[in-house]
């Protein structure tokens, strides 16, 4: 929640690892949500935590918060008013986060990689956490400054069709080794335009590229303070030796997380593009428990449940054009894959 020029508004932000991994309190969001905060209101700058329902369609939810930052550095491109650049903020958390809400400090890639799909973590309107997830890798876009951004475009999942909205702006979209790609400018998706694409600032940009800030207030001096040379790294918790020293230095997902990735890693999905018959092959220790397939609209085609890891699939019953289809499996893990029929 970010008070300025005497109103209050609401932007995402994600905590982010450093190379030092010393478990600085860092957060990462965009500079268009605090562009005209005065330094005598930084200290009104509240930051939430673990802001989400306590179970799927509950009505409890968490909420946790810490108030005052000390800006660290900005893009400092927006000088007509107009985002000109890759729109970040770096600010570090004063006061001591509490180990019990066991704060995450996530991961990033500046080398400019694309990712092969992935999902946008945010809190449209101030919202609750919610999770938008796109299939395909990302598109370098011209929308604000010159290789300055990413475009997404997000496909339906089995719990809807994730969109952004006001107050999404800073949040981080994820790769799927969990590294964050960029931070959310902005862009033209909502409920009733899904298929709209989203722009978020390039990490790779925040990192070293072109925004009118000297070497010295780019995200790589920040984030690689130490200056070791590493351009990506991995997010962790915060650990504690027997001498109550902490660091970052490990990931340590906890065993859904980890079921969860060898699943992702281990689907697949041929041929894609298609002429329409496609299979679909599990990892071992998983099993079909349905399919379905939807239109570029999201509307659902089809539904099929079965047994096995292996299961062919004809989509050509219903034409050319791209497909989404949705895997579960019978343990309930599931995810959604974009194919083209020829």
């Amino acid at each position: 929640r970010i008070t300025q020029g005497g109103g209050i508004f609401y932007c995402s932000g994600s905590m982010v690892n450093n190379t030092a991994r010393d478990c600085r309190q860092l957060l990462l969001s965009s500079f268009h949500c605090a562009n005209e905060v005065e330094e005598d209101e930084w200290p009104f700058f509240r930051v939430y935590y673990n802001y989400e329902f306590t179970e799927c369609g509950g009505i409890q939810s968490i909420n946790r918060s810490k108030t005052g930052v000390i800006r660290l550095t900005d893009s400092n491109d927006m000088p007509n008013g107009q985002i000109n650049g890759s729109d970040f903020l770096l600010v570090e958390v004063e006061d001591p986060i509490s180990p019990d809400w066991e704060p995450f400090y996530a991961g990033w890639d500046a080398t400019g990689f694309k990712g092969n799909g992935g999902v946008g973590i945010h809190h449209p309107a101030g919202d609750r956490k919610k999770i938008s997830t796109y299939s395909n890798s990302l598109i370098t876009s011209n929308a604000y400054a010159i290789g300055a951004h990413w475009r997404v475009q997000w496909v339906p999942t089995v719990t809807n069709h994730g969109v952004t909205e006001g107050g999404s702006s800073g949040s981080p979209i994820f790769e799927e080794n969990h590294r964050i790609l960029g931070t959310l400018s902005g862009g033209a998706s909502f409920c009733d335009m899904p298929y709209s694409p989203d722009f978020y600032g390039k990490m790779s940009y925040h990192w070293d590229g072109s925004n009118p800030i000297p070497t010295s207030m780019r995200l790589k001096a920040f984030l690689d303070a130490a200056g070791t040379g590493e351009e990506f790294m991995d997010g962790s918790y915060v650990q504690e030796n027997g001498d109550g020293n902490v660091s970052c230095d490990v990931y340590t997902s906890c065993d859904a997380t980890k079921v969860e990735d060898r699943f992702l890693s281990g689907l697949t999905v041929v041929p894609n593009p298609s002429k329409g018959q496609v299979t679909v092959s599990l990892p071992t220790g998983f099993e079909i428990g349905q399919l379905q397939w939807f239109d570029a609209m999201g509307r659902e085609l089809g539904v099929e449940t079965g047994a096995g890891m292996v299961r062919e699939l004809d989509l050509s019953a219903w034409g050319t054009g791209v497909r989404y289809l949705t895997v579960t499996t019978k343990d309930g893990w599931a995810t959604t894959r974009r194919v083209v029929i020829q």
